[in-house]
């Protein structure tokens, strides 16, 4: 990641309270980056954590959002935009709990569940802050599993619904004015270009 300091705006951090994404919130923040992060259910880690990064010396809010909800997820990235003035990163950590079980033990209404609350959450993220991202230069980061291409025996809830994810940044990558500059094996990098 790139010094934030000289940055305008924010970075916003979905699933904030996770592990994954209490540990994005803190690198960003130690690089001078505000932080916008949203959170399921966790509003007591989800005040610590901002508690936490503003008595560091950054800028920090927390909200409840539901990523699978359009008009929620459009008037968080608003939200944000007239608190931070601009979005100069959205970095998707959020998803649910994954059970370590056998797909075959999946029904398809789990199925359909998990694959909303991860590539849904995504898409509609995106969806709605892509002209934001568009006006700052902004960059979108994925963060998935290793099990994409692993395939461990009781992760098909994972690799399958984050192979969701994963297959809408490369579709993403076909707009115009969007380029990946990033890939490992579980996270995805897009800029959009302006």
């Amino acid at each position: 990641m790139r010094e934030f300091a000289e940055r305008p705006g924010v970075a916003v951090v979905t699933g904030g309270t996770g592990g994954i994404g209490q540990t994005v919130c803190r690198t960003l923040a130690a690089r001078g980056s505000a932080v916008a992060l949203t959170y399921r259910s966790d509003a007591g880690a989800a005040q610590r954590l901002v508690a936490d990064l503003t008595a560091a010396g950054v800028r920090a809010v927390a909200d409840p959002v539901d990523l699978t909800d359009q008009r929620a997820v459009t008037r968080h990235v608003t939200s944000v935009q007239e608190r931070f003035g601009a979005i100069h990163t959205v970095v998707h950590a959020a998803g649910p709990h994954v059970p370590m079980v056998h797909l075959s033990t999946v029904s398809p209404a789990r199925y359909a569940a998990q694959l909303d609350q991860e590539a849904t959450a995504f898409f509609t993220l995106v969806h709605a802050a892509l002209p934001a991202l568009r006006s700052s230069a902004g960059c979108v980061v994925a963060v998935t599993t290793a099990a994409t291409s692993r395939f461990p025996v009781r992760d098909g809830l994972s690799s399958g619904t984050k192979g969701a994810v994963e297959a809408l940044v490369r579709a993403l990558e076909r707009v115009p004015w969007i380029m990946r500059v990033g890939c490992g094996r579980s996270l995805l990098c897009l800029i959009a270009t302006t």
